[in-house]
């Protein structure tokens, strides 16, 4: 499910790609919205390439989101209770539920637009009874639960990294967990604030501005909670504590201005203006793509097996944090100036010392853009000083650590028990980490399959003869979808699933062990340099 769900999603993305070549690209914005992508407005294919990609990567997409809730309600490790979960799990599953209830919105209304602009149909007409602005709640229904379905994989990181580069445990564990779910709850009820302008009553804007500012809360604690963790810990300021320092001063100023637009009386003032840009990207860039770059920077060594370089990785991120602040907040002043977005040029004398700003900012994060790829290759080539084969480079909190890097296909020889919510902590603390299990069992592993890859080009075949009216072709990539399936439900077990006999784990998983009984664990002031080998020193925790 994993596999096909990935697929769809890059067929929605593939077809997007051949709009550029073939025919045109989407014509009315990335909100699609009518009556300008109507049939009327918008004859060409433009608006179909937009709807069906859409459409087939949000099937992809909800997969998924089913797949990670199922996946996590139901093949835990035993032990692993709810609340002894990560906080990177945690906000995993909320982010998965949040999929499965956004998707079907955006899904729906693209089909409707779809209805309107092939067979005629008047869902967001302006005659027969439609209306336009059905389209905008519709879609906004989705359109804002995604920011925090975002996001909020992005706070998990967050934790992760707030408690392993502190050495402490993540303060407010509980308190973590309720922001999240609060936050998948409130995300559904706040759409209405992207359309303030748009003629509903006053009433109405009031209702859905207290609940923008209230969404505003659990965010807060979060930030509170992980700004408590590193208080009095041990920081060691490695690459993903550069990027939560930017995380922490841009996120909160983005934070700050979002609570500001939630008051219509000031939104119809900047609405449509670059403070609007401004707000968008001071919480998406530092909350997502600074997490996200934290992320990889802080799991790479256990998916490749080697750390990225620290001294370009933080060149990277110093260049991202400076050239993010050079290039929007200047937007801010713009936008009160009364800058409009999507503007091609402009005559007012005012706008030009800040646009020239926001211009050399741009090109400072074109040069934090190119240093992401030099750090990429500067580490492939000094792989071997940075290699850690034994698993545990960052003196890690969670069980992804207490294994081999790259971790092993099986990832764990033996399922662990779960004790405790920093269980391999506690273990390392009592000397128990890398104890070998009493036996070894076979494992069985899926084999690898095609299927991703041929519904992947069966729906991207499907979305192009649509969008070009091949009635017959599409109709072939469709039946396609539904045979490969029926065709895997019927092979026999021994082509679906693999054995690894418990020898060859038991050879590998020992071999391992032995390398870690002969190594040196390294201090955290050896953390940067080739003698960590992924065996960390014990540290007790501060107080």
């Amino acid at each position: 499910m994993n596999q096909v769900s990935l697929g769809l999603t890059t067929a929605g993305a593939a077809l997007m790609m051949i709009s550029l070549v073939i025919g045109e690209f989407a014509t009315g914005g990335w909100t699609n919205y009518p009556p300008y992508t109507g049939a009327v407005f918008s004859p060409g294919v433009g608006p179909d390439y937009w709807i069906w990609s859409v459409v087939i990567a949000g099937i992809g997409s909800l997969m998924s989101g089913i797949n990670f809730c199922v996946t996590i309600y139901k093949c835990r490790a035993p032990g692993m209770t709810l609340m002894r979960m990560p906080l990177f799990v945690w906000t995993t599953l909320c982010s998965a539920i949040m999929l499965v209830y956004a998707m079907p919105p955006i899904t729906v209304s693209s089909l409707m637009l779809a209805l309107d602009r092939v067979l005629g149909f008047h869902f967001f007409t302006n005659d027969l009874g439609g209306n336009m602005m059905n389209y905008a709640n519709i879609f906004w229904m989705f359109g804002h639960p995604e920011v925090y379905i975002l996001v909020l994989p992005a706070y998990g990181i967050w934790s992760e990294i707030a408690s392993t580069f502190s050495s402490k445990r993540l303060y407010g564990y509980s308190s973590l967990v309720l922001a999240t779910m609060a936050i998948a709850v409130i995300a559904f009820t706040v759409w209405l604030h992207h359309f303030f302008t748009m003629g509903q009553s006053a009433s109405v804007n009031i209702a859905f501005g207290i609940a923008t500012m209230v969404i505003a809360v659990p965010t807060g604690v979060k930030v509170y909670d992980w700004m408590a963790t590193l208080w009095r810990g041990r920081i060691r300021m490695t690459v993903p504590m550069v990027y939560m320092t930017g995380f922490f001063i841009l996120f909160t100023v983005g934070g700050l201005t979002g609570v500001i637009l939630a008051n219509p009386s000031v939104d119809y003032q900047v609405h449509n203006s670059v403070f609007l840009v401004a707000h968008f990207h001071n919480v998406l860039i530092p909350g997502v793509l600074y997490g996200v770059l934290a992320g990889i920077h802080y799991w790479f060594p256990k998916v490749f097996g080697f750390r990225l370089d620290e001294r370009t990785g933080r060149l990277t991120a110093w260049l991202w944090v400076i050239g993010f602040s050079l290039t929007f907040l200047p937007l801010y002043v713009l936008g009160l100036q009364g800058m409009p977005r999507r503007l091609p040029s402009f005559t007012e004398a005012a706008y030009g010392p800040w646009v020239t700003i926001a211009g050399f900012g741009a090109l400072v994060i074109l040069l934090a853009l190119t240093m992401l790829f030099v750090t990429l290759w500067v580490s492939i080539r000094q792989r071997g000083q940075l290699s850690v084969p034994l698993g545990d480079p960052w003196d890690g909190r969670t069980l992804e650590w207490s294994i081999p890097s790259p971790a092993p296909a099986w990832n764990f020889a033996t399922i662990p028990v779960v004790r405790d919510r920093d269980d391999f902590v506690a273990r390392k603390g009592a000397g128990q980490a890398y104890e070998a299990p009493a036996r070894y069992e076979d494992i069985e592993m899926p084999r690898p399959t095609y299927l991703g890859l041929t519904l992947c080009l069966a729906m991207t075949v499907m979305g192009f003869a649509i969008v070009w009216h091949i009635w017959w072709l599409a109709l072939v990539s469709f039946v396609i979808v539904p045979a490969s399936l029926i065709y895997r439900a019927f092979l026999p077990e021994s082509e679906v699933e693999a054995v690894v006999p418990a020898a060859v784990v038991a050879a590998e998983d020992r071999a391992w062990r032995k390398a870690i009984a002969e190594a040196r664990g390294v201090t955290r002031d050896e953390e940067d340099s080739p003698a960590n080998c992924g065996l960390a020193a014990p540290e007790g925790e501060p107080a």
